[in-house]
């Protein structure tokens, strides 16, 4: 069996330490990743900008860079040099933003217990699979189809955290006269207006749609920050249709993907407009979803052999 494991931390340049049997990675960046303003729960996506790293190219047997898609590999482990917790997470590069999810739960406001960190530029570094060495676990190389950490892009969900109304987290939809407006976000008189909050890039829309329903308005604004002093509308007002003539749930209606790494709100008015084919002029919002900017921003390179303190082999089974 051939196992994956980092180069010994003694390791010196000049010595002949690596075996034939292991995968030793070239480079590493640390992916720093502060306390989170919202509970992330496992197994979440969240992203880090990776313009200009080319994170997907790895150097050959005869030291030519070329690009791979397993090129990579992001690992959630200790912070200490003398621990062993070690475990790989998918992740992917899109439109060079590297997605990967998370290992566990990050409570708000609590600094992460471990780190992330990419591992890169190491030919098919993708291509192991988990299995149990005694009391350890270990990562051995495998073929593509056994696989466990090699993704598509389709894997990725780039606006993976819901918000419903009823939903309770720093970012979430804020109604005017709850129960008097809205109900559970059905719009009940004319002029009812809606806000929700969520960080950029990515922004998604659903609501239901039907015979019942009308039309709505709806903006986006890019709240001031330190490089922006005043805040942007970024999406003027648009008008969205709610109209069909079947009774459809939980329908895309609205969709950015191109906005900045912000804080945003978006606007919702709901004045009971509707076509002339509609029988009435309400709607009703199902949630919306957005990618969560964790602020994660990568740290400086590091070259092998100092920089792989750890082996996988002995890794903590918890880890």
């Amino acid at each position: 069996m051939t196992w994956f494991r980092y180069l010994p931390a003694d390791a010196l340049p000049s010595q002949s330490t690596q075996d034939d049997n292991y995968i030793y990675p070239v480079l590493r960046r640390k992916i720093i990743t502060p306390a989170p303003n919202q509970t992330i729960p496992a197994n979440s996506w969240i992203f880090v900008d990776v313009n200009d790293f080319k994170i997907d190219d790895y150097i050959n047997d005869n030291l030519l860079t070329e690009t791979e898609q397993n090129s990579y590999l992001v690992v959630y482990e200790s912070k200490s040099a003398d621990s062993y917790i070690f475990k790989p997470v998918k992740s992917h590069i899109i439109n060079n933003i590297l997605f990967f999810r998370t290992a566990e739960t990050h409570s708000k406001d609590i600094e992460l217990e471990n780190e992330y960190v990419l591992y890169y530029k190491t030919d098919d570094l993708k291509s192991i699979k988990k299995v149990q060495n005694g009391q350890y676990e270990d990562y051995i190389v495998c073929d593509q189809s056994e696989a466990e950490f090699i993704t598509s892009a389709s894997d990725v969900d780039q606006t993976f955290f819901d918000v419903y109304p009823n939903t309770d987290q720093i970012y979430s939809f804020s109604f005017t006269n709850i129960d008097l407006d809205w109900k559970d976000g059905l719009s009940l008189i004319p002029g009812a207006k809606a806000i929700g909050t969520f960080t950029g890039p990515f922004f998604e829309l659903y609501c239901d749609k039907g015979p019942n329903y009308g039309k709505f308005q709806i903006r986006i604004i890019a709240l001031s920050n330190e490089a922006t002093p005043s805040s942007i509308v970024e999406q003027d007002w648009m008008m969205i249709d709610l109209f069909d003539t079947k009774d459809l749930k939980n329908q895309l209606v609205f969709s950015k993907n191109n906005l900045y790494y912000k804080n945003y709100i978006f606007e919702i008015v709901s004045n009971f407009e509707k076509n002339d084919l509609s029988l009435d002029g309400k709607i009703k919002l199902d949630h919306y979803s957005y990618g969560y900017d964790a602020k994660s921003k990568m740290d400086v390179e590091e070259i092998s052999p100092y920089v792989f303190t750890r082996k996988v082999f002995g890794g903590n089974i918890n880890g």
